[in-house]
């Protein structure tokens, strides 16, 4: 496939070491075929090969951050822009690039481009059981970091229909994780407001980045907070939500385990069962990305 020993020799390595395909990887930034193409400028890819085994593009799925009651002809999107910047050379290899390339997902890259009046092909899937109770007394700890507050919007948005109306409402208490407050905590001013309208009883907010170096994640936030988050939970029989990535999922569920154990006097094993009967019971909620829903 390619003319160029170089290219060749780094090629073979490329498909038998692991951590160096995983390096090469990294540093191209999770690179689409053009990029690969870029790097490695001799390789010939046919039309046939590319549609033989290359896969189809899949869907993106991104949650709705918005309440149709309250906006009855809109959709929301809380996106976050995928960036990717690759270097000038790669495993000794030059790309095309002298001083390297600045790309963008392709869903979210797509997005940053748009007009007003382009029209977005797109599909509803819904998320089974990833909505608010029916009962109005259950307390609510909703957990998420990065654009994992998308669903979240539109619970507040009911919630504030619900007061406007005088309905009774759920008591909303967040645990939110972002990198820096003057990057990505793009609500602030809206959590604010909800906060002090009382649509919120509480906001608890980790910035994995700031200038003094100093990491907080939302599993930090849960562990300070242990005790609140216990009584809702188990002794009020509340619902708890998480939306965000797998990694921050799997965070949060070994902490929920060890706030019960601490807090119910127990061991892991008996925790593992309290956490299993809220989600016998409905009252545990994941909307997970990169989980097929």
């Amino acid at each position: 496939m390619t003319s160029d020993s170089a290219e060749k020799q780094i090629l073979q390595r490329l498909s038998t070491e692991q951590d160096l395909y995983k390096e090469t990887l990294h540093a191209l930034g999770n690179p689409s075929v053009c990029d690969v193409l870029d790097v490695f400028v001799n390789v010939e890819v046919t039309a046939e090969l590319i549609i033989e085994k290359f896969p189809i593009i899949r869907p993106r799925y991104y949650s709705v951050s918005s309440c149709p009651l309250t906006y009855a002809n809109e959709i929301h999107l809380t996106v976050a822009l995928q960036q990717h910047f690759t270097s000038g050379k790669v495993n000794g290899v030059k790309t095309t690039a002298k001083n390297g390339k600045h790309s963008y997902g392709l869903c979210s890259g797509w997005f940053r481009k748009m007009k007003a009046e382009d029209v977005v092909p797109l599909s509803i899937k819904r998320c089974e059981g990833f909505h608010l109770p029916s009962e109005s007394f259950a307390p609510i700890i909703l957990i998420g970091n990065g654009a994992g507050i998308a669903p979240f919007r539109g619970f507040f948005q009911l919630q504030q229909t619900k007061a406007s109306l005088k309905e009774k409402a759920n008591r909303l208490t967040l645990f939110y994780g972002c990198r820096h407050p003057s990057i990505d905590y793009v609500y602030e001013n809206e959590l604010r407001a909800l906060l002090q309208s009382g649509v919120l009883e509480s906001v608890h907010v980790a910035f994995s980045q700031t200038e003094n170096g100093r990491k907080r994640y939302v599993q930090k936030e849960l562990r300070e907070h242990s005790l609140t988050v216990y009584t809702k939970m188990i002794e009020q029989r509340g619902h708890v939500y998480i939306c965000g990535g797998t990694n921050m999922a799997r965070g949060v569920i070994t902490t929920l385990l060890d706030i019960i154990q601490i807090h119910g006097c127990t061991t892991l094993a008996n925790a593992e069962a309290m956490l299993q009967i809220l989600k016998d019971e409905d009252r545990y909620h994941e909307d997970i990305f990169g989980v097929a829903r």
